[in-house]
């Protein structure tokens, strides 16, 4: 029960951090053997893994980004205490967008051709807000208003004041983008203009042989160049120009759990989230309104979720309600 929890809640919580949970699991009796240990300290279930994958449902339904589906036929019920918002919002293509003059050219509104959305067992198990209203950019009044340490956007999105961190806020959207992408069988790739050489320690040129054409399936073409060198021909066309040094390095770090998981999909969003991090916009790049508008219209098309993949914060929130009871206005 606890590792389904876990697997429900995914990367909503940064590494190193465990969920507090109560939960409520109605099962009917002839389908569970409470004789497999002498203080009954544990019990066994006769459907475990089905049982798993409902725990696993609707930890994620309660966290908002999917419906549940029961797959036992009424057999089990769980649920979580919680609210529980609607399913994401469906995708918005991005329009591209001219840089500011002094800013370098790292963050686009990348056009990524529409997939369909997935299933609820394979909806990526992520925060949404519990209660809210938004379903699309297009119902979401946003107003720049500016930028703070070139690191925080400031935006009127509907009737709140947001605080954004355009790092974790452009990490979440290509994230969700490069997800339903793979998922759609869609994701797109573009040669880059010359090659970039790559050196790697003997071991880990191994893993990444055996692993070239999993990669090449992400849109990442890497092609061998000697007994451990590479050429990396090509990325996800939605990247921009990530260090990318920095990015094998994180790709490498995932590659070498992948043969102690056997879940394609487990393997597969720890690499996309490397992707999405080096391709998303740094702290410390300037940005003028209409990017900062573009961006905060693709964070709320992909359903203002709250976290980047690894589990950062992306925004502050202030509603009209409570700014008014500040300001003594309530």
């Amino acid at each position: 029960m606890q590792h389904a929890v876990v697997d429900g809640y995914s990367s909503f919580l940064a590494k190193g951090h465990a969920p507090l949970f109560v939960l409520f699991l109605d099962v009917e009796p002839q389908r569970v053997d409470v004789n497999v240990h002498p203080t009954k300290r544990e019990v066994r279930f006769a459907d475990n893994e089905q049982i798993h994958q409902m725990v696993r449902a609707a930890v994620r339904h309660t966290l908002g980004r999917a419906q549940v589906e029961s797959s036992m036929a009424g057999s089990v019920h769980a649920h979580l205490s919680g609210g529980a918002s609607s399913a994401a919002a469906p995708f918005v293509e991005g329009t591209g967008i001219e840089p500011a003059a002094s800013a370098s050219p790292s963050f686009t509104g990348a056009n990524v051709p529409a997939a369909p959305m997935p299933s609820a067992e394979g909806q990526t198990s992520f925060v949404g807000e519990g209660g809210t209203s938004y379903q699309s950019s297009e119902t979401v009044e946003i107003i720049p208003l500016g930028q703070m340490h070139r690191t925080y956007l400031i935006a009127q999105v509907g009737h709140e004041l947001q605080v954004i961190d355009q790092h974790t806020a452009h990490e979440r959207v290509l994230f969700e983008r490069l997800l339903r992408a793979w998922q759609g069988k869609s994701l797109p790739s573009q040669p880059l203009l010359l090659p970039e050489p790559l050196e790697l320690p003997v071991q880990q040129a191994l893993i990444l042989q055996r692993h070239l054409a999993e990669l090449e399936g992400l849109g990442l073409l890497i092609e061998p160049f000697g007994p451990a060198s590479f050429l990396i021909r090509s990325l996800p066309v939605m990247l921009g120009h990530p260090d990318l040094g920095a990015l094998v390095q994180d790709l490498m770090d995932d590659l070498e759990q992948w043969d102690s998981i056997s879940s394609l999909e487990t393997k597969v969003k720890p690499i996309l989230a490397s992707l999405a991090c080096h391709g998303a916009v740094r702290a410390g790049r300037a940005m003028a309104l209409p990017e900062i508008k573009q961006l905060a219209q693709d964070w709320v098309a992909e359903g203002l979720i709250m976290t980047c993949p690894p589990g950062r914060r992306v925004a502050f929130r202030l509603s009209g309600d409570e700014l008014a009871r500040l300001f003594d206005r309530a």
